[in-house]
């Protein structure tokens, strides 16, 4: 769901067509969009865009917490975007509702306290399976062709166990399983992408990793899933500094675990912010502020990619879990176990024990240059 609103004056985005405009902007959309009486609309329940225009007015508005990064212009007032490649100046933000009437207005997503507390892992695995469930059952009912890529790991699995347990109507597909990123991008050579996508695909990792094969209408993935459940280690670190534990020292504890290997890996990025801090209510309020902001993948054209983990429930859920089951969780996807167990015990068997079990050169660097754990 790629959109962009501009003054007239900006350049015309590459492989977006004006769908509106006025005296004053240019209102560009990717493809598939449907026409409405009062607009254009796309997506479904958890994960679309509305727009309506009346009278000059553009009004713009979005699920809570859904998936696709957007940006306004702080120069013009004016730009909202969905991640689209790629004018500066532009600061994230999570917007519910924009309107142009002339001037821009509009509305930042605010994130509710569900008021977890004293969360287990039980607990919490069946809350979020519902919560995929309703997601991955809201897809198929908007899509009539679906496909899940199981890649091996622990996101896709969970997504997969779900789709069994519930007999959703979603073909599977095992062919990626396993494999690095440069086996991903031979792959994607041979199947047909939008020229839209694949500018995505050149500047993105996230669509490196997402192979899209045709023909599908929606294809599910477990973006996001490490993400949403506080695996990330700036947002374990800013935790665990409340709690006087040191991030590297704890990793290091955890030598053979899961993410052990991941959390080493070059592939995570050294340039987003830790809470430093002590205070453990604002260092919640820090990391649930940047999950809300670091959206990882978006639909394009007509590759309806559907993140099922993308809820708000679920990073707070993992911040009412007390500081050693969070650990185990960061470390081990101790959340992700128990929720396969609970609905398809028998997919764990196809999950390796770590994650990039033997990481190459274009994974990892080499030990004296680590960011995280032993790196001395």
């Amino acid at each position: 769901m790629i959109f962009l609103l501009a003054k007239k004056d900006y350049p015309k985005p590459k492989f977006l067509t004006c769908m509106y405009k006025n005296d004053n902007v240019c209102l560009y959309l990717d493809s598939h969009w449907k026409t409405t009486n009062t607009g254009f609309y796309k997506g479904h329940e958890y994960e679309y865009v509305k727009i309506d225009i009346a009278d000059n007015t553009i009004d713009i508005s979005m699920p809570f917490y859904h998936q696709s990064k957007t940006y306004f212009n702080n120069n013009t007032g004016l730009l909202l975007t969905n991640n689209h490649c790629f004018y500066n100046n532009n600061s994230p933000c999570s917007i519910d509702h924009f309107k142009y009437d002339g001037e821009s207005h509009f509305t930042e997503s605010i994130i509710p306290d569900f008021k977890f507390k004293d969360v287990t892992f039980e607990s919490a695995a069946n809350i979020i399976e519902e919560k995929i469930a309703e997601r991955i059952s809201s897809a198929c009912s908007k899509y009539n062709k679906s496909l899940l890529f199981f890649s091996g790991g622990l996101d896709t699995a969970v997504v997969l166990a779900i789709i069994k347990k519930y007999k959703f109507p979603i073909p599977i597909n095992y062919s990626t399983s396993g494999l690095e990123i440069p086996d991903l991008v031979k792959i994607h050579t041979k199947n047909y992408r939008t020229p839209l996508y694949n500018e995505y695909l050149n500047k993105y990792i996230a669509y490196k990793e997402c192979l899209v094969g045709e023909p599908f209408t929606a294809m599910l993935t477990g973006f996001a899933g490490g993400i949403e459940t506080l695996r990330f280690p700036h947002h374990a670190s800013s935790i665990m500094n409340c709690f006087g534990l040191d991030y590297h020292e704890e990793l290091n504890k955890h030598s053979g675990s899961y993410l052990y290997n991941f959390h080493i890996s070059e592939t995570i990025p050294d340039d987003f912010p830790i809470y430093e801090g002590t205070d453990l209510i604002e260092a919640k309020k820090f990391v649930l502020n940047q999950i809300l902001h670091n959206k990882e993948i978006l639909s394009i054209d007509y590759h309806n990619i559907i993140s099922p983990w993308r809820v708000p429930e679920i990073p707070q859920l993992m911040l009412g879990l007390s500081v050693n089951d969070l650990t185990q969780q960061t470390f081990h996807s101790t959340i992700h176990k128990v929720i396969i167990e609970n609905t398809f015990p028998d997919i764990i068997k196809m999950v390796p024990d770590q994650k990039y079990e033997s990481i190459n050169n274009y994974k990892a660097f080499p030990p004296n240059k680590r960011r995280w754990g032993d790196i001395n």
